[in-house]
């Protein structure tokens, strides 16, 4: 009776760990390389199938402008946060990209925001990013999320 209990704990256990958050189909470490030298963060939300990718949660969960890119996201999910001042139909494959890009200041430090959505076929995804800037001048955010985005085979 003992064994029959500790093997239904292991196995209710094990049920439990892969209902969380998807993890591990992407190394968002990789996506390093695309912000360089800048400090910056990424979100995206598979709405199709309902996940998450991130990088920087530090970052993600840090209010850059009224709203994290991780509240941002959510509000997007929910139909009540999309505007769009760049609008892109990619032909190779079929995906449509809108999102509105911003510079802000916040607790003394200069961030490029770019946020939006992409479409493709039947898939839809939401995303923002936010990029420390070392100069004002600048303008990454929206650059470094296409990268990101061919990198992941969304656009």
């Amino acid at each position: 009776m003992n064994n029959l209990f500790k093997m239904f704990l292991l196995v209710g256990l094990v049920a439990i760990s892969g209902c969380g958050k998807r993890q591990g189909a992407y190394n968002t470490e990789n996506f390093r390389k695309y912000f360089g030298e800048n400090n910056g963060c990424f979100v995206l939300y598979d709405v199709n199938n309902r996940y998450y990718i991130r990088y920087n949660d530090e970052l993600c969960n840090k209010k850059t402008d009224s709203l994290s890119a991780n509240e941002t996201v959510e509000l997007m999910k929910e139909n009540r946060y999309v505007q769009n001042d760049f609008n892109f139909e990619s032909e190779n494959s079929g995906s449509r990209l809108k999102g509105k890009s911003e510079k802000i200041m916040s607790e003394n430090t200069a961030y490029e925001t770019f946020k939006g959505i992409v479409k493709m076929q039947n898939e839809t995804y939401y995303f923002s990013i936010a990029v420390e800037l070392k100069d004002t001048s600048e303008n990454k955010a929206k650059d470094i999320c296409i990268k990101i985005l061919n990198s992941l085979k969304i656009h």
